[in-house]
């Protein structure tokens, strides 16, 4: 029998089982189109990888947020918020959104949990911060 996925909605509104803070890793991505290809930053919340889509070769960014780590109503409301915002950008100066979806804790080692994955455009001059 195969589990109903789930929304953003439900997996940011869930809450999580588990007092503990866990760092994210990158995911297995490869049933989803992506390879990972290098590790970019990470903090306790979350992991930015970069990634080549298999089908058409093209890198982008892998944001994945742990959702055991959001254990406060303004934590899921604020994941639910930033993808809702870059879906609805489009302007050049702002990174471009392409995809975003909840990687089941099933999908994962235990210790991850359940993974909300946001894909973006990549930055292939670096951040501003590189301008300066």
């Amino acid at each position: 029998m195969q589990r109903k996925r789930s929304t953003l909605a439900d997996a940011v509104e869930g809450g999580s089982t588990n007092d503990g803070q866990y760092l994210p890793t990158p995911l297995p991505l490869s049933s989803r189109g992506y390879s990972v290809v290098a590790r970019v930053s990470s903090s306790t919340s979350n992991v930015i990888t970069k990634v080549r889509e298999v089908a058409s070769g093209n890198m982008f960014v892998c944001k994945s947020i742990s959702l055991q780590n959001l254990q406060t109503v303004k934590a899921k409301l604020a994941a639910q918020q930033e993808v809702a915002i870059l879906k609805a950008l489009r302007h050049p100066n702002v990174i471009g959104y392409r995809n975003s979806f909840v990687v089941e804790e099933s999908e994962t080692s235990s210790m991850m949990g359940a993974q909300l994955v946001i894909i973006m455009e990549y930055a292939t001059d670096g951040d501003l911060r590189e301008k300066r």
